[in-house]
């Protein structure tokens, strides 16, 4: 450093001054440094909002999405794993099981030779209990031999589509040559099979 008045020179201590910011101006490049560093902060926080506004409709959709599957597909969810029944009846959803309100009453059976071939028929009335018109779904019939075994299963097709309340429609089945000999049928509405199940 060198006096204004009396040309005297000496040397300056400058470390403190220089590393306050506020007392040493900062040069164009430095200024042009931090500028650049904030324009890329804010890019990343930008960015940041972006994907975390993203990621938070995507959870939102899928919740909703996993929602509605919960409640319209209640029939087959319950089907699949039954303890959800339980929770879909405390939600007032109820889920329907097959001949719900119908009843099988009356029913004979009986066997028969016709043309050298024993046949075993089966008959009896599907009744409405209800008071509204209620689908009728198949019956599963099943033959159960002396040794309490299953012997034959087979599927009865309902004789209507619907029954109205408090009505009564019959039914009947014959089977050729059923397989040992029969003392028991067992009768339970079920659910209707494809041709290929």
């Amino acid at each position: 450093m060198r006096c204004a008045r009396c040309s005297h020179t000496w040397q300056a201590d400058l470390t403190q001054d220089a590393s306050n910011p506020a007392a040493s101006p900062q040069s164009p490049l430095a200024e042009a440094e931090g500028a650049s560093r904030n324009t890329a902060l804010a890019s990343a926080l930008k960015l940041s909002t972006s994907v975390r506004l993203f990621i938070s409709i995507g959870v939102a959709a899928l919740a909703l999405l996993i929602l509605l599957v919960f409640l319209f597909d209640c029939q087959n969810i319950a089907k699949k794993w039954p303890w959800f029944e339980g929770l879909y009846n405390s939600i007032g959803l109820h889920i329907y099981h097959a001949g719900e309100g119908l009843k099988i009453e009356d029913v004979r059976s009986e066997l028969h030779y016709e043309d050298g071939v024993m046949h075993l028929m089966v008959a009896g009335n599907i009744v409405n209990k209800t008071k509204k018109a209620q689908l009728v779904p198949p019956i599963m019939a099943s033959a159960v031999g002396s040794d309490g075994n299953v012997m034959q299963n087979w599927q009865i097709d309902p004789p209507a589509v619907t029954l109205e309340a408090g009505g009564r429609v019959p039914f009947s089945s014959t089977i050729n040559s059923p397989k040992g000999s029969v003392v028991e049928m067992n009768l339970i509405f079920g659910e209707a099979k494809n041709a290929s199940e």
